[in-house]
């Protein structure tokens, strides 16, 4: 079972989610899923990097989608320890009002 934490919308400034709390880590892994159905503006990018974190303040990076701004769906695994507290952090790029509409989601191991 997973869990959606930037639901389907367009977005246009870089920044932080709000985080999920899964009520504790866990030690198996999981799988991170980006899909971005639409992109507009010039030369619109999208830097979309899943954080998890123990204490809702510290982040680290768990894992990095390489899709940037490009119509599609990408599936990343990560190994070991998921902190209790996930989020994604994105940056919107390009030259002209880009906008980028995406969602993220992650299920545990």
């Amino acid at each position: 079972e997973g869990v959606v934490i930037e639901a389907l919308a367009a977005r246009t400034a870089t920044g932080n989610s709000a985080s999920v709390d899964n009520s504790a880590s866990s030690a198996s892994g999981g799988s991170g899923y980006l899909q971005i159905t639409a992109e507009s503006g010039s030369s619109p990018t999208v830097a979309v990097v899943l954080q998890h974190s123990a204490d809702d303040t510290t982040f680290a990076t768990l894992g990095t989608f390489t899709t940037s701004g490009t119509v599609g769906a990408e599936r990343i695994t990560v190994s070991g320890t998921v902190n209790r507290y996930i989020r994604v952090n994105a940056t919107i790029g390009g030259s002209s009002s880009p906008s980028v509409t995406y969602m993220a989601a992650f299920s545990r191991g």
